[in-house]
């Protein structure tokens, strides 16, 4: 029977936690390249699950959001569209011109990516770059969301 509670505190626990996280508002994005006007940079935080962001077919692609001023981030969520990027990195600046790698992924299987920090991370710019495109096409992404 104690096991059993503690198995209970803990799943409680992880239920709590996970709520209590909201999504950092993001009020801009600037994309290397866009596929053309339809998949813009500024889809990937419209709130809408149809519109996307596109990048042209070339390696080395990216895509930056900005919070307006400096926040609290412990993860990032990206809805990848069917051409997305097999290994990335994400890097982080307060300025948008130096920028420091905070997370990196090396096998990416699209879908959704959760990528945690580990701990809380301070800045008002994340980007995205690919390393390594997944298909011929170039990256694209649903949504960045930030928490």
């Amino acid at each position: 029977m104690k096991k059993l509670s503690c198995w209970l505190v803990v799943v409680a626990l992880f239920v709590v936690s996970s709520f209590c996280v909201a999504n950092v508002e993001i009020i801009g994005a600037e994309s290397s390249s866009d596929e053309d006007d339809r998949y813009r940079a500024g889809n990937v935080f419209d709130g809408l699950k149809d519109t996307r962001w596109s990048s042209e077919h070339t390696e080395g692609e990216s895509i930056y959001v900005d919070f307006g001023s400096v926040v609290e981030l412990k993860k990032i969520i990206l809805h990848w569209e069917t051409a997305f990027a097999k290994k990335y990195e994400l890097q982080v600046s307060d300025d948008g011109e130096n920028w420091k790698t905070v997370y990196t992924e090396e096998s990416s299987s699209g879908g959704k990516d959760v990528c945690v920090f580990g701990r809380t991370i301070k800045a008002r710019y994340v980007k995205l770059i690919s390393r390594k495109k997944a298909t011929e096409w170039g990256i694209s992404l649903w949504e960045f969301e930030a928490m």
